[in-house]
């Protein structure tokens, strides 16, 4: 069972529509041969009786002059023409004495077989009916009525009516496949767009066809792929503002410290210099002037360093790409 239902899940929309469709459209026509079948068999049943008693009541009032004179000739002729023209297995007249003739039509072949002949339930008639004239008897006349023949007919309009339902099925089944994939085609374009969003494409978008049902998804899905192409376009200008303001804020620090931290260092080592040259200056204090002055020089060429690595001078001049380069090689 699960295993049955696993393969049914893993069956596209289309199949499973045809299939489930294809089931009650069969079910359906089978119920309606069935019903036509049953109304066919009652109704051939009533006549099959019916028109055995009007045969004999015929065949009685024909034959009745010929059984008064004792005509058995033209009995026989009689009797023989009615059992070619009718559906009368077999037609025998016996008269007062128990001479009796006979006609037998030739045997006919059951085309149904046997289970439907059970199922139609006709059973063979054999009626009799006496020959009296002015109150005396002249014999009697009995016929037995095969329903072979109509059972074959019941079974032959039972086959034409199941070819007609498996006809009118697969023409069904053929217009039911060409409007079910023509409709479920924008839906696959549908699946096929959202795999190039799902690949990073997100200006993809579906021309809207096919029915109501289906353009809603389709617009929906186009407004959904807008949207998010404009909050990425968003996301990307706000990240590059963000890197130009970054970029402003280090350009700044630059500066600050280019000019205002290395502009005082220079001071300082200006100061430095002037206190060396003083005549009064003992030479240890000298030493000591000189050294804060090589600190002075190593602290501006740290801060000239910091000042280039925060912004190189050549982005103001090149620009970012060539920068980059030029840091990479």
């Amino acid at each position: 069972m699960k295993l049955s239902s696993f393969a049914w899940s893993r069956q596209s929309l289309s199949i499973r529509m045809m299939i489930g469709v294809g089931i009650v459209m069969m079910v359906v026509g089978l119920l309606l041969v069935a019903m036509v079948v049953r109304g066919d068999i009652r109704m051939e049943r009533e006549q099959f009786s019916r028109r055995s008693t009007e045969q004999l009541e015929f065949i009685r009032v024909s034959i009745t002059e010929m059984a008064v004179v004792g005509d058995y000739a033209t009995i026989r002729q009689m009797l023989r023409t009615r059992v070619a023209d009718s559906s009368l297995d077999r037609i025998t007249w016996i008269d007062n004495t128990g001479h009796s003739i006979s006609e037998t039509m030739r045997e006919l072949s059951a085309e149904a077989p046997l289970w439907f002949q059970n199922l139609v339930g006709i059973n063979p008639i054999m009626e009799s009916s006496a020959i009296e004239v002015g109150g005396t008897i002249y014999g009697s006349i009995t016929i037995n009525a095969n329903p072979t023949h109509v059972i074959n007919r019941i079974y032959s309009r039972l086959i034409i009516g199941l070819e007609a339902t498996v006809l009118a099925l697969v023409l069904l089944f053929s217009l039911i496949a060409i409007i079910t994939t023509s409709a479920l085609r924008p839906l696959r374009s549908l699946e096929s767009a959202a795999r190039k969003i799902g690949a990073g494409d997100y200006s993809v978008r579906i021309e809207p066809s096919g029915s109501s049902d289906v353009r809603g998804p389709i617009e929906a899905f186009n407004t959904m792929a807008a949207q998010v192409e404009e909050l990425l376009a968003q996301q990307r200008m706000s990240a590059g503002r963000m890197d130009e303001i970054r970029e402003e804020q280090t350009k700044i620090i630059a500066r600050e410290l280019h000019d205002s931290l290395g502009g005082n260092l220079t001071m300082l080592k200006l100061g430095l210099s002037t206190l060396s040259e003083e005549p009064n200056a003992d030479h240890a204090c000298k030493e000591k002037i000189q050294s804060l002055i090589k600190l002075s020089d190593s602290t501006i060429h740290l801060v000239r360093e910091l000042t280039s690595a925060l912004h190189p001078p050549m982005l103001d001049a090149l620009g970012m790409m060539p920068t980059i380069k030029w840091y990479a090689v």
